[in-house]
């Protein structure tokens, strides 16, 4: 059984009350953060695990910027968060971005035209690719079949 770790119990109650983590602390003294959890316990130092706060996202700001036809990635850029959070956010509020990005009735109104996937795709400065397309068609499920780059999309 390997020797156990020591750690000074005067420096690890000196970081704590620093306001430490227990990452940090278990970077500072080289060791396992089980190892600094041990410790704490075994010279019954308080140690409270502090959570981040929740990230204040606004809908009305995610809503805006995807109207402006950002992706979830610029959007948690520009709005100083992760990915992850955003998603998180996006979830709570029931956002569905598609829904967002392409109203339906200027959809609608594109294949009316008689325009293409190719052209909805360009118009709205997206890939063409299968996934774009599938979701097009998917979202809207309007009378439209997959004809073809510049070909009318109406049955």
């Amino acid at each position: 059984m390997p020797a156990k770790k020591h750690i000074p119990k005067e420096e690890l109650e000196k970081l704590v009350k620093q306001g430490y983590e227990l990452k940090h602390l278990a970077e500072h003294f080289n060791c396992d953060i089980s190892t600094i959890k041990a410790r704490l316990e075994e010279y019954q130092i308080p140690f409270e695990v502090r959570f981040a706060e929740k990230k204040e996202v606004p809908e009305e700001e995610i809503i805006r910027r995807i109207r402006q036809g950002r992706n979830y990635k610029e959007i948690a850029e520009e709005l100083g968060v992760s990915y992850r959070t955003l998603l998180k956010r996006v979830k709570e509020y029931g956002i569905d971005y598609w829904s967002i990005r392409i109203p339906r009735n200027e959809f609608e109104r594109l294949v009316n035209r008689g325009m293409s996937v190719s052209e909805i795709a360009n118009f709205y400065n997206l890939s063409q690719s299968l996934k774009v397309t599938a979701i097009i068609l998917e979202q809207f499920q309007v009378g439209i079949l997959f004809a073809g780059p510049g070909r009318n999309l109406k049955k």
